[in-house]
């Protein structure tokens, strides 16, 4: 409101707040002000210890959303250009730590079973199988577990990833990249400057948002390298299928 109504010719127009309501002890100081150290949420709560929970569905409605309300692809000094990621290649990935790896995360996705968790060595099935089925994991979408169990897989399956298992509840899931389905703002990637394949005739990564999508395809011919080494630009809002805190937004 108060970013809508400045008016710096006729500031007499521009709206004013105040932190705290008048009362007979401040009447004196509290005076009403533009000035963003008193319309500013944070002024008066700098670590957001006091602000109500604010919930937001990390959805593909909220994720377009941003778009269009930051300014819809017109405005380029304001579009924010948030994507979920998909596409990125787990056994390709150096960086990942895999699933045998106590006390680490993976993240897995539900799919129709096929059969071929059967193959899966026993003891590496029999640990999954405990750790999805028990997990408290709401998502959806996915599920990340946390390999704390008591047994540990044997040491040729170490760096086994993208395998397949039924749970205990037979329902059957894929480990997945950790960031699959995560939900970033890419606009650093947007600029002429941090990205190679731009240029001023082609945005691709614009042209997700552009196309209506909310969610970025990493290309199969892209090294994982150059996620892994770039993904700390980017500001991380959750996972798909979420609720997070508007204030804990990017």
């Amino acid at each position: 409101m108060i970013r809508e109504t400045f008016n710096v010719v006729e500031p007499d127009r521009n709206a004013v707040c105040s932190n705290a309501p008048r009362t007979f002890l401040n009447e004196n100081s509290c005076v009403f002000s533009n000035a963003t150290t008193a319309c500013a949420a944070g002024s008066y709560d700098p670590f957001k210890s006091l602000r109500t929970k604010l919930w937001v569905d990390v959805s593909p409605q909220s994720i377009r959303g941003i778009y269009t309300i930051t300014g819809n692809g017109a405005n380029e000094a304001t579009t924010r250009y948030v994507y979920a990621v998909n596409g990125l290649r787990i056994h390709q990935d150096p960086s990942v730590t895999t699933p045998c790896q106590r006390f680490t995360f993976s993240r897995w996705v539900p799919i129709s079973c096929t059969g071929v968790a059967a193959n899966v060595d026993a003891t590496v099935h029999s640990i999954f199988a405990k750790l999805l089925f028990v997990s408290k994991d709401s998502n959806a979408l996915l599920r990340d577990v946390n390999n704390n169990a008591t047994t540990t897989c044997p040491t040729q399956f170490a760096n086994l990833v993208g395998f397949e298992v039924q749970d205990e509840g037979g329902k059957c899931w894929k480990n997945v990249h950790p960031d699959h389905l995560n939900v970033y703002d890419f606009t650093y990637w947007t600029r002429l400057d941090t990205h190679p394949g731009n240029s001023r005739y082609r945005n691709p990564i614009k042209e997700f948002a552009v196309a209506g999508n909310t969610t970025l395809l990493f290309p199969s011919w892209h090294g994982m390298d150059r996620w892994s080494l770039n993904k700390k630009k980017f500001g991380y809002v959750g996972r798909l299928g979420d609720k997070v805190d508007y204030y804990s937004l990017p």
